[in-house]
Formats: structure tokens, sequence, C-alpha cells
């Protein structure tokens, strides 16, 4: 998946600057696949659904290869720290109902 999302912003984006307004561009379409996803999900039109969510993670790959981050790496280090958090109610998020991870501190 990570080495697919290289190729495709290699192709198509390979001469783009990640300045801020481009990076700004980008945060806007995330929102709008994020608000597609939700229409998609509510009208229970599951090939929209899979449409929008897999376009956010193109777009979030993209946000962190653009910001040469190690993207592996970094997916490693991040699912280490969630696979070690416990389920419950997070401080400041008591309105989910107990389905959210928190740091045992």
């Amino acid at each position: 998946m990570i080495d697919d999302n290289i190729k495709l912003q290699t192709k198509y984006f390979s001469n783009v600057k990640p300045d801020y307004e481009y990076m700004m561009f980008r945060e806007i379409l995330s929102s709008e696949e994020q608000h597609e996803g939700l229409k998609a999900f509510m009208s229970k039109d599951v090939e929209e659904y899979i449409d929008s969510r897999i376009d956010k993670i193109v777009i979030a790959l993209g946000d962190l290869y653009y910001a040469g981050i190690d993207i592996q790496k970094a997916w490693d280090i991040v699912f280490k720290s969630n696979m070690s958090k416990k389920r419950g109610i997070k401080k400041g998020r008591e309105g989910s109902g107990g389905i959210d991870l928190y740091k045992d501190r």
C-alpha cells in the first residue's frame, strides 16, 4: 500500500512543491472525502464509502510522503503505541461512550 502510494505521488505529482498552499489544498481534499464518506455511509452506498475511505488513506500517505517521513517506520511506532493503549473513556472525550483508546498513565 505504501509503495503503491509513492508510485501514485511520483507519477502524478512529482513536479509539486509541498508548500503551505498545496498542503492546505490537500487538507481540503481530505475534508471533502470525509464528508463524502459520511454521506455514503448514511445512504448505505458501499462503493462510494469504500472509495472515500481509500482516498483518505491515499491523501494521508501522500501528506507523509511530502513531509519526507519514513512512512513504514512511523506506522510501526504509532501502531505499537496504539496497541499498548487501553479501551475506555479518554479524558476530554467523555462522549465516546467508552469506545476510545487512551494511554494508561
